[in-house]
């Protein structure tokens, strides 16, 4: 139900009057003029919609990782190899969505400059790297409705080393090594990289 309102201009002057719409919904208008006379003008209609919603971004994590991947708290530690790939999208989302979504990407590595670039989603990322990267994503649909997200990611491209040891009873000769059920194997796990 509509809430209509009259507009009077008793001095015969040009009225104006400024409407706004606040909440997301397909709003028709309606209107028309008349003067002091009863002289009415055409009734105009049409139909505006409203989208205040800004774009959801979205992140999907393929390949290999480990933790809290994509981090969705500063606290969260993503790893992730340099094989991985970080699919990014955004959509403008309902109940009236405008779409044409625009976004601008950037990643810094180690807190250094940046790399990056822009255009209509989707997206594919990958960090070559071995670093500490933190990826920037900024979006906007049609309207202008702004939407950021800002992540980072551990690149570790480095093994860990393992250390086997034996021992004893143990017998090693040019053909190999020996031991009984009773000896004891050792083995020992360090990883090196910089993002452990």
């Amino acid at each position: 139900e509509a809430d209509w309102t009259e507009w009077i201009d008793p001095n015969g002057h040009v009225v104006e009057k400024t409407i706004y719409f606040p909440e997301d919904s397909c709003h028709e208008l309606e209107y028309y003029c008349e003067d002091g006379l009863g002289n009415a003008g055409p009734v105009y209609s049409e139909i505006d919609i409203v989208d205040n919603q800004a774009p959801e971004i979205k992140k999907e994590i393929v390949g290999p990782k480990y933790g809290e991947c994509p981090p969705e708290y500063e606290e969260g530690d993503c790893y992730i190899d340099g094989t991985t790939e970080i699919h990014v999208d955004a959509i403008d989302p309902l109940p009236h969505p405008v779409n044409d979504v625009w976004c601008e990407l950037w990643y810094t590595v180690d807190g250094g400059d940046g790399n990056g670039g822009e255009g209509k989603p989707p997206f594919v990322i990958k960090f070559p790297e071995e670093s500490e990267h933190t990826l920037y994503i900024e979006c906007w649909d049609a309207l202008g409705n702004p939407a950021r997200d800002v992540e980072t990611f551990l690149v570790d491209h480095t093994p860990p080393e393992t250390d086997k040891t034996y021992g004893k009873p143990l017998y090693k000769n040019e053909s190999g090594e020996w031991i009984t059920s009773d000896t004891e194997i050792t083995l020992t796990v360090e990883d090196a990289g910089p993002h452990k």
